[in-house]
Formats: C-alpha cells, structure tokens, sequence
C-alpha cells in the first residue's frame, strides 16, 4: 500500500511492485500470481474502500484524493515553502516547511523496507528540513538551531551543506573558533575518507568567517514585498461517481507527461470531457508541483473572452497585482508566459470553442501543460489531440448501477443494457436515465427502457431537473448557419439510428454542399467522421443527436427560413 500512496492515482508498473515488495527474492516465475493474491488480500482487508484499489494494463493505482493522505499534504506545504524560501520570503517558509514536518513522525518510514520509493521519500524529507534550516538561519534563529544541527551532521557525516549550516549558526552565536575548528573536522574528513577539499560552498564559507563578513549575519525581519509566488490548487472535486474510462485515462496522462505543450481532449455534448479531464488532472497532481489552475473558457453557450480569461489567470490565479498589469495583448501575455517560466504547472481551460480562445493561454516554457476540453475541432499548432467516445457497454451499466441503485440494476440486468444502449452510451444521459429511476418518477427498469426506446418519448425522458440532453445539444448548435442546421436535420430524417453515411450519400441527401456542411457539423461535434477501408469518410449520427434533429425538423419543418424561427424565436 505505501507504494501505491506514494504514487497514488497513478498506475504503477507490476515488475516495479514486484521489485519492492520481494527484491531478488521474488517468487518463482513472473511473482504475478503471488501479486494478484496479495491485491486481492489487500482489497479485503480495505473493506468498503477495497475498490479504490484500481487493476490496470500496466498494473495497479489507488484511488485517493490529496485531502485523504498526508503525503499530498507534506508536498504542497513542501512546494509552497521552497517557492517562498526562493523569493526570500524567510518567514513564510519557516512556517510552511516547519508544517510539512510535523506530518513525520520518529522514526521516519521505520515500518518500510529499503526501497527506491523509500529512499527517495526521505530525500524529500531531508531536503525539506534542509530548507527550514536555512529559512531559520535567514531569520538570526542561530543559537536555537544548533541542536537539530548537530543531529543532522551526526546522521550524515559527509553531508557538506549541513556542516556549511552548521558552521554558519556557531559563527552566528558567537563562536567563531568553534565554527573554524568544525571547518577543520570536515575538511580532514573529506580529505581521509575521499582525498578531495570542501567544495566551493565550504571554502567560500570558511574566506568569509576568516575576513568576519558583515553579510553572513544579514537577517531578514519582514518578507519583500514583491510578489511572491504561491502555487494553487484550483481543480474542481472529481466526481465521485466517476465510473471507467480508465484507458482514455491512461492515455491523456501519457499524452501530459510527453512533450506536448498543449492537450485537447475533445467530445460531443454530455459525453463526460469536464469529469474525465479533472479526473486525469487530479491523477496528475504530483507531476505538477508548483500548482495546478482552473479556468472556464464558458463553452458554446456562453463563449468568454480570451483576454478576460488571461486576466482571471495572471492576477486572481497566478497573483500578480493588477496595479502593474500590462496592456491587452502580446505584453499581456509574454506577462503570463513569464510567470510561469522555470515552473510545472498544469493549466485546464473547460469549454474552449475557438482555438483564438486558447492561444494566449499555451504556456511558453516546457514544464507547464495546457488540457483543453472542448466539442469543437480547434486548429491549435503542436496540440495532442484525444478524442472521447461513449463509455463501454459495462461502465455504462456501472455507471447506470451507481447512479440509480445496484439493487435494481442487478435485478434486471437485461432492461439495464436496454437503457445504455438507448442512451447511446452518453454519460450525461445515462446519469439522467439513473435519476429518473432514482427519484421514483419512473419506477421500473422496464418502464423506463420501453420509454427510451420509443425515439418519440427520447429526449422528453432524458430530461430531470435543470439537467437535459437536449439543452446540452441546442448549445452546439451556437453559431452554426440555418443552412448547416437544416443540414443535420435532413440527415437526422433519412437515417436509422444504428447507421452510418458515406460521403457520397452526404452528397446525394444534401446537395453540392453536403460536404462542407458535414464538415460544420463535424466541427460542432454533432457529426463523427471516420475512415473507411476504401479510404473515404464515413459519418456516423449518435442516436440521440439524430432524435433531437429529427424533433427539431419535425416542429419546424425543414427549410432555413423555419429552422432559424424555431432557433431563434423571430
């Protein structure tokens, strides 16, 4: 388990645990039956939170979120520190690295076997401790630091920064021939046991006691006052009944920690693209240290302005004062690509719908990330690009189990695949198709299967609350022509459910611009486009866009002029 905690959320490698928990003790063969059994133990002793206990392609994950275990806790508090020490911020960081140390406890990682993980979680330790020693000496604490000191040099004897420490606070008391003759104790040590001189820092060190340099007692009584940065957790909660996807998921955390500057993850209306990019960013958390930013983008209903959204980020995410904000523009945004220079952050923009809307946001170093969500086709250079389908046909009747009730899905398993398929495998509508059962206004699988399956009673039953698949729908329909629209309801009448169009049948039901309205509606993600094996496209309508064309069609006719007055009321 402590190997998963300290790579929570993220899959880790079979042959990896294997290696940690039997080193070249492992058992006969491959060890991944004896694994497979200690996961299933491990689950069982978990209890109700056994599941979180994730099987992968490469291996396995725990599911956790960062407010549930102290590590994630330690490492924001650890970055925050560093990042305030960095700034000369002195006070802010003793303060938070002194927090991010009171989560150990003595002795650290005891219970552990010498591993890789545990090695590198005590050099984070160490290196912590390192930093508040030196936010302490920053602050004058010399005499009251002496004792952690010595603990430090005794426990790593050849440790030349922590004898520099050292060597600093007894000169910082007033003992500047004991902080001499410690200069002597590392230099002999070094010279016995490596034949080597102190490094740089050390000499440099040992010139300045010699010549009493004024500055080596300098201390900082108040923080600067410029600004500092403080890294941000800004995601949303994931969803907590976030159901599969766990390939889609694989994928965009290996498409954010390639060498993409930017990720698109794109899909049509309600199928899932906001959950699954806060579920992959939530995973992503660790790989991002220095903050992870949230900004909406206002999707097609409601489109934000790109300058607007660099505001939100540069001043209220970021924290620069607005006093000294550039004007709109390249400055503006060389500003923002500034602030984030040198650092790994992770920046998701939800709902973009133009790729002008993005640009300003891509940052302009590598260690950052821009993850896009969007139903749009956006035209953005060097972006990795994901596209999203339905979900599985058994995540899709988890997802119907978890939303409306396992005892009533279990019951009746077959009206259950009946209701996914109806709903096209769309995750927004499925969550709809659990409510209406959950809530009692349908009550039985069966009722509510013969009610989705009539395209007549589709889209009127996928509606609960404020919540609704055709209002997800009509919002796609945001800045396409009446031509285009007239387009998708042509097709919506003259195909089934179930089929797909070539481009030719495109031409022949639409006309001589059959293909650049497909191509529009493509764009909207209203229209899938494939490949078929002679090399032509292939568009497929998803059942419940078909259903909703074929309404609209039906209450306002088909010519422009009449699609435009249902559209826009005039």
């Amino acid at each position: 388990m402590a190997e998963l905690l300290v790579h929570a959320r993220q899959p880790y490698p079979r042959a990896n645990l294997i290696a940690a928990l039997w080193g070249d003790s492992a058992p006969s063969g491959s060890g991944s039956s004896a694994l497979r059994s200690l996961v299933h133990a491990t689950r069982r002793a978990l209890g109700r939170y056994g599941d979180r206990l994730e099987t992968w392609p490469v291996g396995y994950a725990f599911g956790v979120q960062d407010h549930e275990y102290d590590l994630a806790a330690f490492r924001d508090l650890a970055a925050r520190g560093q990042a305030a020490l960095d700034s000369g911020d002195a006070t802010s960081a003793a303060h938070l690295l002194g927090e991010a140390l009171q989560l150990w406890r003595e002795p650290q990682l005891a219970d552990l076997p010498l591993t890789a993980t545990r090695t590198q979680l005590l050099e984070q330790f160490r290196s912590v401790r390192a930093g508040l020693i030196d936010a302490r000496l920053a602050l004058g604490q010399y005499r009251s630091v002496l004792p952690d000191l010595r603990a430090v040099v005794a426990e790593d004897p050849l440790h030349e920064h922590s004898w520099a420490q050292l060597i600093i606070a007894l000169y910082g008391s007033g003992s500047r021939a004991e902080a001499l003759r410690r200069y002597r104790d590392i230099r002999k040590a070094l010279a016995v046991g490596h034949g080597i001189d102190p490094g740089p820092e050390l000499q440099d060190l040992h010139a300045r006691i010699l010549r009493d340099d004024p500055a080596l007692l300098t201390r900082v009584s108040a923080p600067p006052a410029a600004w500092t940065w403080v890294p941000l957790r800004q995601l949303p909660a994931a969803l907590p009944d976030f159901i599969g996807r766990r390939p889609e998921t694989a994928a965009l955390l290996s498409r954010l920690s390639a060498a993409w500057q930017v990720v698109v993850l794109r899909g049509m209306a309600g199928q899932g693209t906001t959950a699954l990019a806060i579920h992959a960013a939530q995973m992503a958390v660790p790989s991002f240290p220095d903050g992870q930013i949230w900004v909406e983008l206002g999707g097609c209903a409601d489109p934000r302005d790109p300058e607007e959204a660099l505001v939100q980020l540069i001043v209220w995410a970021l924290g620069h004062p607005a006093r000294s904000l550039p004007p709109a523009g390249p400055e503006r945004e060389a500003l923002y690509r500034s602030l984030l220079a040198g650092r790994r952050v992770l920046v998701v923009a939800d709902g973009a719908t133009s790729a002008d809307q993005v640009r300003p946001l891509v940052p302009g170093t590598a260690g950052s990330r821009l993850l896009v969500t969007t139903r749009k086709r956006l035209c953005l250079e060097g972006a990795a690009v994901q596209e999203l389908a339905g979900l599985s046909s058994a995540d899709a009747v988890e997802l119907l189990a978890v939303t409306a009730g396992h005892h009533r899905i279990e019951a009746a398993l077959e009206f259950a695949a009946s209701i996914v398929a109806s709903c096209g495998y769309l995750p927004l509508a499925i969550r709809i198709a659990g409510w209406q059962l959950a809530s009692g206004h349908l009550a039985t699988l069966s009722e509510l299967a013969e009610a989705l399956a009539d395209p007549d009673r589709r889209l009127a039953v996928l509606t609960f609350a404020d919540e609704s698949v055709t209002a997800r729908l009509h919002a796609s329909l945001a800045r396409l022509d009446a031509a285009t629209i007239t387009a998708l309801c042509t097709l919506a009448s003259d195909t089934a459910d179930d089929s797909s169009l070539t481009a030719p049948t495109v031409s022949a039901l639409l006309g001589p611009h059959g293909r650049s309205a497909a191509a529009c509606l493509e764009n909207a993600g209203l229209l899938t486009e494939a490949r078929g094996e002679d090399g032509l496209a292939v568009y497929h309508l998803h059942p419940l866009v078909r259903a909703f064309a074929a309404d609209l069609a039906g209450r306002a006719g088909t010519s422009d002029r009449l699609i435009h007055r249902s559209l826009t009321g005039h």
